[in-house]
């Protein structure tokens, strides 16, 4: 299923808004497809809102390089903490049964 008219403004609502939309669909699995340098924070979310839902990871590799990369793979490893720090209890991603990419 493909939402475009659900607009989330970040990868919170990415996840809020997808378990609202599939919480009548029995037995959900759900293709994540976002870039290489953010699945795992969009994997985490996913599962905070859905935790027994499968969810396969298909990291699509960025065109950015250079300063703009490293920027956003500091921002995902400081959202990623936060992440932790917010919801100490949580999982790793590693520990989930369905954590692997494709």
């Amino acid at each position: 299923m493909f939402e475009p008219h659900v607009l989330s403004r970040n990868t919170y609502e990415d996840g809020k808004f997808t378990q609202a939309a599939l919480a009548e669909v029995p037995n959900t699995e759900i293709n994540l497809v976002t870039s290489d340098f953010h699945f795992q924070r969009a994997f985490l979310w996913m599962k905070h809102f859905m935790p027994e839902t499968k969810v396969s990871c298909h990291p699509a590799k960025t065109i950015l390089a250079g300063e703009e990369l490293t920027m956003l793979r500091a921002h995902e490893k400081q959202a990623i903490k936060n992440f932790y720090r917010d919801f100490p209890n949580a999982q790793s991603v590693e520990s989930f049964p369905d954590w692997h990419l494709n």
